[in-house]
């Protein structure tokens, strides 16, 4: 929020009005909360609208309106109705909803635009379409769009181009929309297979080689284990793999363990307890017989003294 404010401060002392409407994520969900776009009515020429209600301001020879994300339904499709463009002047609508279910992000709280109430739209110059994190133009209405997210959300936005939309009125009313891209930081998405077929030298050298691939700094990476032993996991942990990816910005690791049945390991690892685990890693780890049956007995005196220390508490 500080970031925020600080730089449409400078927006304000520059004249440039800013006109911004509040989405799914920061609409209260109770009357208890004070709308975080509130924050932004202090400042001199950025008109936020997060009222749940419908808003417009003319600036000039344009009409912007506004309907934000509203939680109830009955109530959104009443300020829906109140949607009509000015006379003689360019008319631009923004919403944060969904044109058609392609555009559902699976979120709670999210909307999607009655389709009864499409041709409420139609007489608008630009649609300004906020929810939908890509970039792209609406089949069903010409002059609506999605700009996009300007940073990358999720690992499937990985590879996707991610900027802002020029969009120009020309003085028959026609708009030209361009796509302007950013140069945002990187996210990469990799895989790390069949590592219950591999060692642990053979999963480092694979990671290792991984991090020589490029300079991750200030890049966002998600790591995949497919295939991981339940007991690979207590040898290759999080301060290990890390260690691989010091300077990139941020390092989210999935691991996906194989389903192992009682002919491999001779339990179930969906229903198999904590110590039986550590055991049998154990087993698996120590060859020699009597080091192997000293540490497994060690190990089991722990467990029940915290199970023993859990029961009197």
């Amino acid at each position: 929020m500080i970031e925020c404010l600080t730089q449409l401060k400078r927006l304000s002392a520059k004249n440039i009005p800013f006109y911004v409407i509040a989405g799914n994520h920061s609409t209260p969900k109770t009357i208890y909360t004070s709308p975080i776009l509130k924050a932004l009515s202090s400042i001199d020429g950025i008109y936020p609208i997060f009222s749940q209600k419908y808003e417009y301001f003319v600036q000039d020879d344009l009409a912007i309106h506004g309907i934000p994300h509203i939680n109830d339904d009955r109530h959104l499709v009443e300020e829906l109705e109140k949607l009509k463009p000015l006379a003689d002047k360019m008319n631009i609508v923004l919403l944060h909803t969904s044109i058609g279910k392609k555009f559902l992000m699976e979120e709670y709280g999210e909307k999607l635009f009655p389709e009864e109430k499409m041709d409420l739209l139609k007489d608008f110059h630009y649609i300004a379409l906020g929810h939908w994190h890509q970039s792209q133009q609406v089949k069903k209405l010409p002059n609506a769009w999605y700009s996009g997210s300007i940073e990358r959300q999720n690992e499937k936005e990985a590879e996707k181009a991610k900027g802002f939309l020029l969009v120009e009125f020309s003085e028959k009313k026609k708009t030209k929309v361009t796509f302007c891209p950013l140069s945002i930081r990187n996210w990469h998405v990799f895989e790390i297979k069949d590592c219950h077929l591999k060692d642990d030298d053979q999963l480092q050298n694979e990671l290792k080689k991984l991090s020589q691939k490029e300079d991750f700094s200030e890049s966002l990476i998600t790591l995949h284990f497919k295939q991981l032993k339940p007991t690979q996991a207590l040898t290759f942990s999080n301060q290990v793999i890390n260690q691989h990816f010091a300077k990139c910005l941020n390092l989210s690791i999935r691991r996906h363990f194989i389903q192992e049945t009682s002919t491999q390991l001779n339990f179930n690892t969906n229903t198999e307890s904590l110590e039986n685990l550590f055991c049998q890693y154990l087993q698996e780890q120590i060859e020699e017989q009597k080091d192997q049956k000293e540490l497994i007995g060690l190990a089991r005196q722990y467990f029940h003294q915290y199970e023993e220390q859990k029961t009197n508490l």
